[in-house]
């Protein structure tokens, strides 16, 4: 997990553990009732983006940096940050 998440079930701190066991990091979802629950497991996540009940959704301002973890990239694209890196 990227750090603590705080106030979160041993059921979804087991999820999320088997949700980074992967070795790509791309994109992910979480569908949930409960939005704080769902807000908490995607900042558990190591993806570059995480849709909370939606996917692949065309709501990424083309001006924020796009990125990913582990074998699914390095570095971000788009942006600034991802600009930096051919200067």
């Amino acid at each position: 997990m990227k750090g603590e998440i705080p106030n979160l079930s041993p059921f979804f701190r087991l999820l999320l553990e088997i949700a980074n066991q992967t070795m790509y990091g791309l994109t992910a979802a979480v569908w949930a009732k409960n939005l704080d629950t769902a807000f908490k497991m995607a900042k558990g996540i190591r993806a570059g983006t995480v849709w909370v009940n939606s996917y692949h959704t065309s709501g990424l301002e083309p001006t924020i940096p796009y990125g990913a973890y582990k074998q699914s990239g390095i570095g971000r694209e788009v942006g600034k940050n991802g600009l930096e890196e051919y200067l």
